[in-house]
């Protein structure tokens, strides 16, 4: 079904029924905070695309000292290798470096660190 445009009632009626009570009030919760958000018209959650990424963690880097840029791009090329430690510590230089940033770079790179993997726009 994923990826698909083809899921049909029987489809979720199929994956409601395999839901705990509590699973199936926040799924309904969900449901009505997106009817409403419809009905009134509001926007849809922002999203930033890779060049803006990019332009963004330029601006992060040049803000920071060298060794610490490196250091950084190490462990956040492996960071399924990288040590507890290490992971902890690039959390947090890179919450602390967006936290200085001005905008539109702070919000550029804090929405891509929230932003559910797959999820940039490629589109702007």
């Amino acid at each position: 079904m994923k990826g698909t445009n083809d899921t049909s009632r029987s489809d979720i009626s199929h994956l409601l029924k395999g839901l705990t009570v509590s699973e199936i009030t926040i799924f309904f919760h969900i449901m009505e905070t997106a009817l409403l958000a419809e009905i009134r018209g509001e926007p849809s959650p922002q999203t930033v695309n890779e060049n803006q990424v990019i332009e963004a963690f330029k601006v992060l880097y040049s803000s920071m000292p060298e060794e610490k840029v490196k250091r950084l791009g190490n462990i956040l090329g492996d960071l399924s290798g990288a040590s507890d430690s290490d992971a902890c510590w690039a959390g947090l230089t890179l919450y602390e470096g967006v936290s200085r940033l001005d905008k539109p770079y702070n919000t550029i790179l804090a929405r891509a660190l929230i932003q559910p993997e797959g999820k940039r726009d490629t589109n702007r």
